[in-house]
């Protein structure tokens, strides 16, 4: 991880906003082939922002599959497991993509679940 406090960061980008938290301040451009820019029905949204800390490597088995202007990671995806994570908070926002991410997170627990028997 890298933490924007004692990192040097040259971005114009700012990650911790000062807007409310309920708005979304910032451009996230997402993989074309990734299952949140499916779930968000593109391949860029809106996310709020209020973080000192970011990804910097993702573990074996991730993927990078959303950015900001700046490079930072604010999304990552499972390669091989249904997983997505995000640098924002979704749970804040109301939006389709937000709705669509929780509605995603259901099934897949639900899923698993019944899987399990």
């Amino acid at each position: 991880w890298r933490d924007w406090s004692s990192d040097v960061c040259s971005s114009d980008l700012h990650h911790q906003q000062h807007s409310p938290v309920h708005v979304a301040t910032h451009s996230v451009n997402l993989a074309g082939d990734s299952s949140l820019a499916r779930l968000a029905r593109a391949e860029d949204l809106l996310a709020n922002s209020f973080h000192h800390q970011a990804v910097d490597r993702l573990a074996p088995g991730l993927k990078a599959v959303g950015w900001t202007m700046d490079g930072t990671i604010e999304a990552f995806e499972g390669s091989d497991w249904p997983c997505i994570g995000v640098q924002w908070h979704p749970e804040l926002l109301e939006d389709a993509t937000s709705d669509a991410l929780f509605s995603w997170l259901v099934t897949h627990a639900r899923n698993l679940r019944h899987a399990r028997g």
